[in-house]
């Protein structure tokens, strides 16, 4: 099933942004995930390309097996740029984010803003502050 609007196409595309992201964080390349998950590996590719079509069960299954909720697949993906931000963030020594932390981080966005490092380090302060609940 191909995307067929541009909203769609969107959607798709953020969701296979997120997936990508949630699967390198687990240490799975294409073809060991596509693997695990009893796929191929052009399939997850396609999926992380936004060029098929997702049920919603099958964005839940990823989900559970990439120990995250749903909606952290469904929140829509922070950008490239943003994604690789978040990324060396949690990659860090430095700032010791938890997977929880990580997972807010991810889940946070502002329609046509970009977001940067300080944007993230000052939202990681807040999380951590407790002044801000979920």
């Amino acid at each position: 099933m191909s995307p067929k609007n541009d909203q769609e196409k969107k959607f798709l595309s953020s969701l296979g942004r997120g997936i990508k992201f949630w699967r390198t964080v687990e240490g799975y390349n294409q073809s060991s995930f596509a693997s695990a998950m009893d796929t191929s590996r052009s399939y997850v590719s396609r999926l992380e390309t936004g060029n098929v079509g997702i049920s919603i069960d099958r964005i839940c299954y990823i989900a559970d097996f990439l120990n995250i909720p749903p909606k952290s697949l469904l929140c829509g993906a922070p950008d490239e740029d943003e994604i690789e931000i978040i990324r060396d963030l949690y990659d860090s020594e430095e700032h010791d984010i938890t997977r929880d932390e990580l997972n807010d981080l991810f889940c946070t966005s502002y329609d046509n803003r970009h977001l940067t490092k300080e944007f993230y380090v000052n939202q990681l302060s807040i999380l951590r502050s407790n002044v801000y609940t979920r």
